[in-house]
């Protein structure tokens, strides 16, 4: 089950796990998770929901007086420092915005020691207008990211499997332009409102190879790429005979330029272009709702390099692939239907199809992704993704109780994921050291999602709540009930926090179960190798204290928060290094917060 970032970001966080998201949560006003058929009004890859990082670069509202905020906040596990501000204002007929912060943070500190080469610098900042007319709004924004990390090589003197041994530095900017234009009036008759977004983004991407000799690094890998999104969106509302109709349908267009260079790219140039239709409404009458969400997607892919993919493995294996540019088109579509039980619970289900075509990454990857420790070979012809999902859930919402419980299984056809082959390639570098790299290869199988997740909150005195969160999820490959890689386990987390007026504190722990559910081992001459290995569970500690005061017009907020307060040595089942380095140790964070 996948969930998906609202409009994208314009990097390469879905390509690798080593490409992070260019998101600086410090200064987000609100994430939120988007689920059911509303979804659709943003992609048609998302069965688990769409993430929306909400901000006010564009601003909504004209602000009275000058506004704003400043926070920082310090880490032990890193040696980190961040801080950052916005600021709002008024000019006249126009409604201002500034953003800037600042990150540094050094190499990550596990219980076993040092990581190497996991640190990490980041500077982002924005600035951003609209006019706010009667009838609505007309805005833009341009927002600058840049970061330099580290991606490790290697933990206490052993090499992680794939890596390179001096460890890899990732150099990434990116340049994001935004306009927004709404038209907050009725529209032949029916419409209440109309948006239009659209966004450019210019992202460069370097993968610098440090050596271990007296040699120059090596920039092992270099992407460019360009991005655009168009959307046009039109609202309504109404209230018919006593129903409530309440819903949106318009058009999208999104493109994509990726341009890959290097001594080992990984994966090849290539163009890739969407154009959408999609629709939602929900009906309600008296304790009944029906929500419909609609969506088509045509798709096109290409790359100028058509020479077939051709990989020798260290076992002997040659892999041949032809290359060819693909188009798709599917739809996508949810229905959900909510009852009120009463005023403060609801009960519904909803069915669901989804539809994903293959990136460029996977249909056209050739070569080592050193800071990913892999070698991957895409799948040139690979089908596209059509999913098929039944949820079930219940929420209730007293003033002492908050209930929130789902089942769902979902059945996706011709899924696509990288697979552990069990194979290996052996990957030269003039001046340094080659290294065997364990081969991953794009692949479809039908897969079979299920599981749950729910939270419950029960206010056990005035301002002290208990809160416990739960999820699990059981993926398998149909065709031969394997399990698929890189699944989380069963996971819950509990909570007793105290929220009161001037103070507030916390105390959690998050439990994860072993998960022994890896995929079979595969078989290579006469031996097995085992793709990837079971991972023990854990048990990690937090809390926290903080206060709340004002003073002269402003807002101040204090909190000291610790995570893995045990110092717990600890393996991630997702993470491609758990087999040699673990994850960080204890962290103690202090943040500030001061709002005027």
């Amino acid at each position: 089950m996948r969930i998906a970032l609202l409009g994208g970001t314009g990097d390469l966080y879905q390509t690798t796990a080593d490409h992070g998201v260019m998101m600086e949560p410090l200064t987000a006003e609100q994430i939120e998770v988007i689920r059911g058929p509303a979804g659709l009004l943003y992609g048609s890859q998302a069965l688990g929901g769409v993430v929306n990082v909400i901000r006010n670069d564009i601003p909504r509202v004209q602000p009275d007086a000058i506004t704003g905020m400043a926070t920082t906040q310090a880490t032990s596990v890193n040696e980190g420092l961040a801080g950052g501000a916005t600021v709002e204002a008024p000019a006249g007929p126009l409604a201002l915005r500034g953003e800037l912060s600042l990150r540094d943070a050094r190499d990550t500190r596990t219980p076993q020691g040092d990581l190497p080469s996991t640190d990490q610098t980041v500077l982002n900042g924005s600035f951003g207008g609209s006019w706010l007319p009667a009838w609505g709004l007309v805005g833009a924004s341009y927002r600058y990211y840049d970061t330099v990390y580290g991606v490790p090589g290697t933990f206490n003197g052993e090499l992680i499997p794939g890596a390179h041994p001096g460890g890899v530095d990732i150099e990434a900017t990116r340049e994001t332009g935004r306009l927004r234009i709404v038209y907050d009036r009725p529209l032949l008759g029916f419409f209440d409102r109309v948006e239009g977004d659209a966004n450019l983004v210019r992202y460069g991407h370097t993968e610098i190879e440090r050596r271990r000799t007296d040699a120059p690094d090596i920039i092992g890998t270099r992407f460019e790429q360009t991005s655009g999104e168009i959307n046009l969106t039109a609202r309504h509302t109404h209230a018919p005979h006593g129903l409530r109709l309440e819903g949106a349908m318009g058009l999208s267009w999104y493109g994509r330029d990726l341009t890959s260079g290097g001594v080992s790219p990984g994966t090849r140039s290539g163009r890739s272009g969407t154009v959408a239709a999609f629709a939602y409404e929900e009906v309600g009458y008296r304790a009944v709702r029906l929500q419909l969400g609609a969506r088509f997607d045509y798709t096109e892919t290409s790359t100028l390099d058509q020479s077939d993919i051709r990989v020798r493995t260290r076992e002997g294996n040659r892999i041949t692939k032809p290359v060819q540019n693909r188009t798709f088109g599917n739809a996508s579509g949810s229905l959900a239907a909510l009852y009120n039980l009463s005023d403060a619970w609801t009960v519904g289900a909803s069915l669901s199809r989804s539809f994903r075509s293959p990136a460029i990454e996977e249909m056209y990857s050739d070569g080592p992704h050193l800071a990913d420790f892999s070698f991957d070979i895409g799948t040139p012809d690979l089908a596209s993704e059509i999913g098929h999902g039944l949820d079930l859930f219940v929420r209730g919402n007293t003033p002492r109780l908050e209930v929130e419980a789902a089942a769902y299984i979902n059945r996706v056809n011709d899924y696509i994921f990288y697979a552990p082959t069990g194979l290996t390639v052996f990957v030269d570098r003039e001046g340094d050291l080659g290294r065997i790299t364990p081969v991953f290869e794009a692949e479809n199988a039908d897969a079979t999602f299920w599981g749950g997740e729910g939270r419950i909150q029960y206010e056990l005195l005035p301002h002290l709540i208990a809160d416990v969160t739960t999820s699990y999820v059981r993926a398998t490959r149909t065709q031969d009930d394997n399990p698929l890689p890189f699944i989380p386990p069963l996971t819950t987390d509990a909570e007793l926090r105290y929220e009161g007026s001037r103070f507030f504190g916390h105390l959690g722990i998050k439990r994860t179960a072993d998960q022994n559910r890896v995929p079979d081992p595969v078989q290579r001459g006469g031996t097995a190798e085992r793709p990837q290995p079971p991972t023990d569970g854990y048990v990690l500690w937090r809390g926290g204290v903080g206060t709340t005061f004002s003073t002269h017009g402003t807002q101040h907020r204090i909190a000291l928060q610790s995570q893995n307060l045990t110092d717990t040595t600890w393996r991630d089942h997702t993470s491609r290094i758990k087999d040699v380095a673990p994850q960080p140790g204890r962290n103690i964070s202090l943040t500030y917060r001061v709002q005027f």
